[in-house]
């Protein structure tokens, strides 16, 4: 395996852009707060990540006793196996690879609130200003959505003290969870929006355990490439069972997206058991031979638990005897398509 060596001034300096410098790429967490019955009175203040899980997809978070921190440590072992992180390191505190690292890089964004920082300022009688990088598909009837923690872009970091206090025990955990899975996918992903993030954190604290078993597998036909702005794609192919004599199926699986890798994939890798043997042979060895079809096949995958909703989609074409393969999708927060051809080989 590939070893990537991350000296400690380098990670450290990607440390305090992505979590002291953060504006500049995405803000902090949001919460949904609500007002007793005609007053400005706050009544309860709900992280939206779990107000979303909840609402959206019937997936309430589950108690936890404990502390805080000890709260947050059990989602951070938790989350280490959602992103797909191959690689081993140096992250200041010893030798890690693969999920360790993750962990090990989400520890010490979480330590930025879980212990006392000069760069955390905790404001009271203030209002924060809302970031635009959340994509939220409802808000809450009666209720308001408001920042929690802000970012600025010379450094530092803003919390509205008076929201955090009214937070119970749970909703402390998870505001500080999703600042370290941000901060992480920051580092990691050069992620932009919190859509994955609010939904792998309402998918952690509703009791989903993450896996090594939902990631992509790395053998099969590999097939790769970047867009006119160098954002990489990869897709996996691999025969599924033969479901008759004549027919045999294609596993399709999302290695990374225009750049981004996709979180906790479970279920998402795409079985198509509908195509002729024949067919299945043009696609996995890129000769079309005698076959005379235009497009062999234009398979979507659905979204994951944390992906994005909009579906990614994988088509072939047969030209001049060759395949050519294709993925497109839309850019994320956007309706503007965007395409890449992908270039094939067997891993």
């Amino acid at each position: 395996m590939k070893k990537l060596i991350l000296a400690v001034l380098v990670f450290a300096s990607s440390l305090t852009n992505a979590v002291a410098g953060g504006s500049e790429v995405g803000g902090g967490g949001k919460s949904v707060v609500c007002f007793k019955e005609g007053s400005n009175e706050i009544k309860s203040v709900e992280l939206l990540d779990l107000w979303e899980a909840r609402t959206l997809n019937q997936m309430p978070a589950k108690k936890m006793k404990g502390t805080v921190e000890s709260i947050v440590e059990a989602h951070l072992k938790n989350l280490a196996w959602s992103y797909p992180y191959e690689l081993s390191g140096n992250l200041g505190n010893g030798e890690c690879k693969a999920e360790k690292c993750v962990h090990d890089s989400l520890r010490q964004f979480a330590n930025y609130f879980l212990k006392p920082n000069a760069k955390v300022k905790v404001m009271h009688g203030v209002k924060l200003v809302l970031t635009n990088d959340s994509f939220e598909h409802v808000q809450p009837a009666g209720c308001e959505i408001r920042q929690v923690v802000n970012y600025l872009p010379a450094g530092g970091i803003l919390v509205d003290g008076d929201l955090y206090e009214k937070m119970d025990k749970l909703n402390k955990a998870s505001l500080i969870a999703h600042e370290a899975y941000y901060a992480m996918l920051r580092v990691f992903a050069q992620e932009t929006n919190s859509v994955r993030v609010r939904r792998a954190i309402g998918l952690s604290f509703a009791g989903h355990k993450f896996s090594k078993a939902e990631r992509a597998p790395v053998h099969g036909l590999v097939c790769s490439g970047s867009d006119a702005t160098a954002q990489f794609s990869r897709v996996i192919i691999n025969r599924a069972q033969e479901t008759d004599a004549n027919a045999q199926g294609i596993n399709l699986h999302l290695g990374e997206i225009f750049g981004s890798k996709p979180i906790a994939m479970a279920g998402t890798g795409v079985n198509y058991p509908i195509f002729t043997s024949d067919v299945v042979d043009v696609v996995m060895t890129g000769q079309c031979g005698s076959y005379q079809g235009n497009y062999i096949s234009v398979m979507n995958f659905l979204s994951g638990p944390v992906e994005y909703d909009h579906k990614v989609r994988f088509s072939t074409k047969c030209e001049s005897g060759k395949l050519r393969y294709f993925l497109d999708d839309l850019v994320p927060g956007t309706k503007d398509a965007r395409q890449v051809e992908l270039r094939c080989k067997i891993k």
